[in-house]
């Protein structure tokens, strides 16, 4: 994909699917205190939210890939492979 080439709206797409491969390999941070605890917990439903949407490969994902101009089959593998790398269960 030659930079030049992409739109405005494929780079918005493109960042959803960065921001979502970033939420899926993004540790809680552990610390003490009820408030973080509670953002821990939503991190780590977040953190699972978006590997299960690269895993799953909806109808969503789907999409987002076709918008910003990826084969979501690629994605889908290229993720796979870097989620497990970085220790994140599919």
């Amino acid at each position: 994909m030659n930079q030049a080439t992409i739109s405005p709206e494929q780079h918005l797409w493109l960042a959803v699917i960065e921001r979502a491969f970033e939420d899926a390999v993004t540790p809680s941070v552990k610390s003490k205190g009820r408030q973080s605890s509670s953002k821990n917990t939503v991190r780590d439903i977040s953190r699972a939210e978006a590997a299960r949407w690269f895993a799953e490969g909806s109808e969503d994902f789907q999409l987002v890939c076709n918008f910003a101009g990826l084969e979501p089959a690629w994605v889908q593998r290229l993720a796979h492979r870097k989620l497990k790398l970085k220790g994140v269960r599919l």
